[in-house]
């Protein structure tokens, strides 16, 4: 449980810092409000939620097809397909 709590923690830690930057939603796939809600809390708002909400809060924006695509293909191209995909998604 101590490596997911490090994972959420770190996450969040990222996500409130790219919060008010124009590539935060498409880095963190976070909606702009919640963006805007962890842009606001304080660092231990953060680290409580991090440590209390039981679960990964880090989750994968792929469908297994794009998944399976992205694997597949050289690495030097996958970059710019997660973020093709990514940029639709919005």
């Amino acid at each position: 449980m101590k490596d997911i709590t490090s994972l959420n923690y770190q996450y969040l830690l990222v996500a409130r810092e790219l919060a008010n930057s124009n590539a935060g939603r498409i880095l963190t796939g976070l909606p702009k409000n919640v963006l805007s809600k962890l842009a606001e809390m304080s660092m231990d708002e953060i680290e409580d939620l991090a440590t209390t909400s039981g679960l990964c809060l880090i989750g994968l924006r792929f469908n297994e097809t794009q998944m399976m695509k992205m694997l597949s293909m050289p690495s030097t191209y996958r970059a710019s397909y997660a973020m093709s995909i990514s940029a639709d998604q919005k």
